[in-house]
């Protein structure tokens, strides 16, 4: 076979080809009019990947005059090349194809996508899909006027940008000994009820009882949450009660116990 003195094919646009997974696709040559060859479909042939394999004319088809190949419900298995060779007047020319499938991503809410799309599912969340079929999403910066001395940044579940005061903790101990949200310390001996902490939405109201022994010690009888709806009753020997209902802690109480209640208040 003698190696024509021209290229007697040419691809038709570009290679490699793109599919989106489970689309059709098709890959064609043309005759290069400067090589003064006339093939019949008969003079071309298919091939694919390394190994050479036929077209089995099912999912991929050569076309009746023998330029064109199609893939259909394309799969990341048809991702390779596909060779196609003309051989006419004892001359021989081949051409070779790549073929790219872009995954398909399935997508909760909307259309699926594909490889590289990129989309906005709300004004403040940017998605991708990526090659492994997986959809990557993250949150799209946002101004937002926060003193970061004393809050902090963090991004709802929508990704919407906020400021929130820092968490802070305060306690009492013993009988009783004080620590402030600002770390400050003191003592207070006196038998009353008053209020430790209060917001809008969350207060804290402890009660102070004198030693049965010693009037001039007194230490922490109960204490009182509520936060929003929630009302929280914690009184002596583990009594514990929610909105009024008396209810029985996950706990035995042994000679020595620490109760600890967090509230989130940014729910």
């Amino acid at each position: 076979e003698e190696e024509p003195p021209t290229s007697l094919i040419d691809i038709v646009g570009e290679s490699p080809k793109v599919v989106k997974e489970g689309d059709c696709v098709k890959m064609s040559v043309e005759v290069n009019p400067e090589s003064n060859v006339k093939p019949s479909s008969g003079d071309f042939t298919w091939a694919i990947g390394a190994g050479l394999e036929k077209p089995d004319g099912k999912r991929v088809k050569v076309s009746a005059d023998g330029k064109t190949l199609e893939v259909c419900d394309a799969q990341l298995d048809d991702e390779t090349v596909y060779t196609v060779c003309v051989e006419v007047d004892g001359m021989r020319d081949c051409e070779e194809i790549s073929l790219k499938v872009l995954v398909m991503c399935e997508a909760e809410d909307g259309p699926d996508k594909f490889e590289g799309d990129v989309w906005n599912p709300n004004d403040n969340t940017k998605c991708e899909c990526k090659e492994d079929g997986t959809i990557s999403c993250e949150c799209v910066e946002q101004q937002v006027d926060c003193d970061e001395s004393t809050h902090e940044i963090y991004f709802d579940e929508e990704c919407n940008k906020k400021c929130a005061v820092k968490p802070g903790n305060c306690f009492i101990t013993g009988d009783p000994h004080y620590k402030g949200f600002d770390g400050a310390r003191h003592d207070f001996q006196g038998a009353c009820r008053f209020t430790l902490v209060e917001t809008d939405d969350f207060s804290v109201v402890g009660t102070n009882g004198h030693r049965a022994d010693n009037n001039d010690v007194s230490w922490t009888d109960s204490v009182e949450v509520s936060f929003k709806t929630v009302d929280v009753y914690l009184g002596p020997d583990g009594e514990v009660k929610v909105n009024g209902q008396k209810v029985v802690p996950t706990y035995e109480k042994r000679k020595k116990y620490r109760l600890r209640l967090c509230v989130d208040t940014t729910a």
